[in-house]
C-alpha cells in the first residue's frame, strides 16, 4: 500500500515488487477497504515502532 509518509526502509517494497494488493473481488481476492490508505495511515500514526518490528503494518478492519 504507498501512503503519503516516509517509512522506515524495513516497510518498502523492493522497486521490483508489485503492489501487493487488489481492489475489487472474486477469484478468492479479499475485498480491501475503499478506506485502505488511510487505515494504514493510522496504524503507523497508532503503531509504527510495532509495524516496524514485524516488518509490515497489521490492519484490521
Amino acid at each position: 500500500m504507498q501512503v503519503s509518509r516516509d517509512v522506515h526502509p524495513d516497510l518498502r517494497c523492493s522497486p521490483e515488487q508489485g503492489d501487493g494488493f487488489s481492489y475489487g473481488g472474486g477469484g478468492g481476492i479479499c475485498i480491501l477497504p475503499p478506506d485502505l490508505a488511510a487505515l494504514v495511515e493510522r496504524e503507523l500514526r497508532n503503531s509504527y515502532q510495532e509495524s516496524r518490528r514485524r516488518g509490515y503494518v497489521l490492519v484490521a478492519a
